[in-house]
């Protein structure tokens, strides 16, 4: 009896975690206050706020530079910012510069610019890693008429790039930490029989190797922006850092050292919880809180794939093979609430208004996210409540289920992912109106004042 009572604490959920997870909460803890007091403050996302001179308007005399301001410093490479004549072609400039804090980036025509329309296409690189473009157009000239209309663009660049890479990282930590706690699960609640062959080893080198390929396609893609050194930049010392981690895991995982390589990948999830929106909406809060949602959420996909792997193997022991998914559910039931409870928190701090979660692509993208995961949900309760039939074979009763959850939990991750490339709704309260007009024929405009 106390073996057994032994046997039954160990596969706990409680033990389980602690087994794992002890060091890497407080690592997460203690890395996170370290990031936020040492970095600076960033932004969920650049929005833009004002170009000069004002977009579809014509000045009265050629403007002595041009430039776009945003509500948030941004970094800008070399080639970042390029002017070009509708009728003449690409004008000669200076490089680009930034003034505002970062706020403002500005670039000088060589000559003075002759009547006719002008487009500025800009491409800079926002605090939380994305690389924004877009254009405007102005004109010089008291014969032209005012543009209104004229098309103003604002893109995240390589967006479907982004998304594959953070789907790769994010899948890369569910199969490394979620591999390992699932393999300590099945130590504790298994005896495995010889009969059944080896036991399965979680699939660490497998997540690492995808999390670094996902990793590096970032550094890729930050390079792309062209700002200058990738270590002068925020995202780019996160994006070398989750790099880094990887790579150091991989090399854990190849002397089959799992559980060094899960404790490495505290540092991805540490940069991952710093660069993500909430750190802008409530700083070291949103810091902890977004790296306990990312790392219970691997951990609950991960456990779930190689404890799924475990019970395949013990088709002909069927009692043990009931166990292990009893013990699986209690752990996925305390990372449920733990992914639930700091996604509410989530949600409360970006989103500000029910009118955000439909009429945004970011909103949008958080319904997709929460359908997905109450089909998870609807699919872990199903199988819970197989399990607990006297008679029935696990493997053709609950694990149908458990294999759709973990498609479900998969997709979930690719809107997670989705999520951090997508720009949050924005705050009403940091947007700035566009300067006013100066009535006149040609419908001209002055320049901003402070600019």
């Amino acid at each position: 009896m106390d073996e057994e009572r032994r046997g039954a604490a160990a596969g706990h959920p409680g033990a389980i975690l602690a087994g794992i997870g002890w060091r890497l909460c407080l690592a997460v803890v203690m890395a996170s206050l370290w990031l936020v007091v040492t970095a600076a403050p960033a932004s969920a996302h650049p929005t833009l706020l004002a170009t000069v001179p004002t977009a579809g308007y014509a000045t009265r005399e050629p403007p002595r530079e041009v430039a776009v301001v945003f509500d948030e410093p941004v970094s800008v490479g070399s080639a970042g910012l390029v002017l070009r004549g509708q009728a003449r072609g690409p004008v000669r400039t200076g490089g680009p510069t930034t003034s505002e804090g970062g706020r403002k980036v500005v670039i000088r025509p060589l000559a003075s610019l002759p009547e006719g329309w002008y487009t500025l296409r800009w491409r800079v690189t926002a605090q939380d890693g994305d690389v924004v473009e877009g254009t405007f157009v102005f004109g010089v000239g008291t014969g032209l008429s005012a543009r209104p209309d004229a098309e103003t663009t604002t893109e995240t660049s390589g967006l479907p790039v982004v998304v594959l890479a953070r789907w790769l990282i994010f899948a890369g930590l569910a199969l490394a930490l979620g591999g390992v706690a699932g393999a300590r699960l099945v130590r504790r609640r298994v005896r495995w029989p010889v009969h059944q062959g080896d036991v399965p080893r979680p699939m660490v080198l497998l997540g690492t190797l995808a999390g670094l390929a996902g990793s590096t396609g970032l550094v890729g893609y930050l390079l792309s922006g062209d700002h200058g050194s990738l270590l002068d930049s925020r995202p780019g010392l996160l994006a070398m850092i989750e790099m880094t981690a990887f790579g150091a895991a991989v090399t854990a995982a190849l002397v089959r050292a799992a559980g060094l390589a899960a404790s490495v990948l505290t540092a991805v999830i540490v940069a991952e919880g710093v660069r993500g929106h909430l750190s802008a909406e409530a700083s070291s809060l949103g810091v902890l809180v977004g790296a306990v949602h990312l790392a219970a959420a691997a951990i609950w996909v991960g456990a779930l794939v190689h404890v799924l792997r475990a019970v395949l193997r013990l088709r002909g022991d069927p009692a043990q093979a009931r166990a292990l998914f009893t013990g699986y559910a209690r752990l996925a039931l305390a990372l449920w609430l733990v992914v639930t409870a700091t996604g509410v928190v989530a949600a409360v701090l970006v989103i500000e208004s029910a009118s955000a979660l439909t009429g945004t692509g970011y909103g949008r993208a958080l319904l997709v996210k929460i359908g997905l995961v109450t089909v998870a949900t609807a699919l872990a309760l199903t199988a819970r409540l197989r399990l607990r039939r006297p008679t029935g074979s696990v493997v053709t009763g609950v694990a149908p289920f458990a294999r759709v959850e973990s498609a479900a939990l998969a997709t979930v991750l690719a809107a997670a992912a989705a999520l951090t490339a997508l720009s949050p709704p924005p705050d009403p309260a940091r947007q700035v109106a566009p300067p006013p007009l100066v009535a006149g024929p040609s419908g001209s405009a002055p320049w901003p004042d402070g600019y």
